[in-house]
């Protein structure tokens, strides 16, 4: 069996029943300050297989209300967060690990998931780290930067490994339609076209083409080219930030160059970028509602064709 990494892979995952993202207000409590927190629930899988993520450690990015929790045998997390935050959560070997078997994820959606009440059934992602198999999404990276970075026409990033990028964004467009079809039907956006705020962020559209295979090198031969300006059947934009940048984040500005379908996606954005660390963003439109969260995402492909 063919092998992809992540943008392809994600198919796995969206099969996977999850409870019904829901909401209620038991727990909340007030912390110093005035400070409301409210309880997030759900479950942790790795980006790359799909399978259940355990020994994450899971967070808030950049706040000092909360504190790090780390997912057991079942992938599942429950975390207190400030009432109102934006939920990018954060995922991550813990600090004692002794051994690096988690690369540092940020969790982002298209609009950002507010936290206002509780919230149960989220699903949120880990990525394995280059010690992970061959296959995984690092290693073909840093195989794919340290060898193969259009050599030929010259770099198209400035970073040479995932961990010496300045941030690593990796934007992800899908649409499920359970209504249409005998199945539902789930696919990659064809034809999205995303840009940055930062020339430090440059650009790229990994293909169908190039990303299948059970072989390393095979695999990251020619991720990126230069005259790739839209995503193709994986859904899938790219970038690696340069490592001299100082940027905290970047607005990504996302253009639909389908003018049937023209769709219109909240842009530009805000992405928070860290060194050596993915932003993982999600697009998606379900049942032709576009800016939906991963969880209706996995609602709808669950739900087959509507009697």
């Amino acid at each position: 069996m063919t092998k992809t990494h992540l943008g392809t892979r994600l198919a796995a995952l969206l099969l996977l029943s999850m409870p019904p993202f829901g909401v209620g207000c038991d727990d909340d409590e007030i912390v110093g300050g005035d400070v409301t927190l409210v309880t997030v629930q759900g479950i942790v899988v790795n980006v790359d297989d799909a399978t259940i993520a355990q020994g994450v450690l899971v967070s808030l990015l950049d706040t000092e209300y909360t504190d790090a929790v780390m997912t057991g045998t079942d992938g599942a997390f429950s975390i207190d967060v400030p009432e109102g935050s934006e939920l990018l959560l954060f995922t991550d070997d813990p600090p004692t690990a002794k051994a690096d078997n988690w690369f540092p994820l940020i969790n982002v959606e298209m609009p950002l998931v507010v936290a206002n009440e509780d919230i149960e059934g989220l699903i949120i992602h880990a990525c394995p780290a280059t010690s992970g198999t061959a296959g995984g999404s690092v290693a073909i990276w840093d195989d794919y930067l340290a060898n193969q970075d259009d050599q030929t026409n010259g770099d198209a990033f400035a970073a040479t490994s995932s961990a010496a990028s300045a941030g690593i964004v990796t934007a992800l467009f899908w649409e499920c339609d359970a209504i249409a079809g005998a199945s539902p039907d789930e696919r990659f956006l064809e034809g999205i076209q995303v840009t940055a705020s930062s020339t430090d962020f440059p650009m790229c559209y990994p293909l169908n083409s190039r990303t299948f295979g059970v072989d390393l090198a095979v695999q990251s031969e020619s991720i990126c080219e230069s005259a790739d300006s839209e995503t193709d059947v994986n859904g899938w934009a790219l970038s690696f930030g340069d490592p001299a940048s100082t940027d905290d984040s970047i607005e990504i500005t996302i253009v639909d160059t389908n003018v049937g379908r023209a769709l219109s996606f909240e842009s530009p954005a805000t992405i928070p970028v860290r060194p050596g660390t993915i932003s993982l963003v999600w697009g998606i439109v379900v049942d032709g509602v576009l800016n939906v969260s991963v969880n209706d995402l996995i609602d709808c492909l669950n739900s087959g064709p509507a009697p």
